[in-house]
């Protein structure tokens, strides 16, 4: 995959074959997850929750499945969205993937009416964090504890209204 690949982003729609989609690229993705999704969940039943909860965006390139993210903008109360995952495939890294499904995740969250959006990640996936920096989230609370399978710090962007 090179800087000249054209990459697409669709919203995955709840019909069938779609849940064996996203099913299929968590599992492509897992490896490379920090720690890996099969570490502390069994990605068939990730795949199936995030598919019925969550908005899932995945990138298009050449006909493959390169990168997914999932979004929960639906608590109106603290008008907090969540990124619960968000991935690229190795191969595709350095065309700035990461940054266009945290921008169509923020669009989406702005469009819900969400006026901030937060992410949880392993305080060792070094990468991850300076890719959420340089989009414009900080480090916020310690989320150490919070979850049983890593040690993890919480970043949070305020959305443009």
């Amino acid at each position: 995959m090179t800087n000249n690949s054209v990459f697409k982003i669709v919203q995955i729609r709840k019909l069938d074959g779609e849940l064996k989609r996203v099913e299929l690229l968590l599992d492509l993705l897992d490896a490379d997850y920090v720690p890996p999704l099969s570490s502390f969940l069994e990605v068939e039943d990730y795949a199936q929750k995030i598919f019925e909860s969550a908005v899932v965006f995945v990138v298009e390139s050449e006909g493959a499945d390169v990168g997914l993210i999932a979004i929960y903008a639906n608590d109106l109360k603290t008008k907090c969205a969540y990124v619960s995952t968000i991935g690229v495939c190795r191969e595709a890294r350095g065309n700035g993937l990461g940054e266009m499904l945290l921008e169509k995740a923020c669009t989406h969250a702005l469009a819900m009416g969400m006026n901030r959006i937060r992410l949880e990640v392993a305080v060792d996936n070094l990468e991850a964090i300076r890719v959420y920096r340089k989009f414009g989230f900080s480090s916020g609370i310690e989320a150490e504890g919070k979850v049983s399978y890593m040690s993890g710090v919480m970043m949070e962007k305020l959305l443009a209204c």
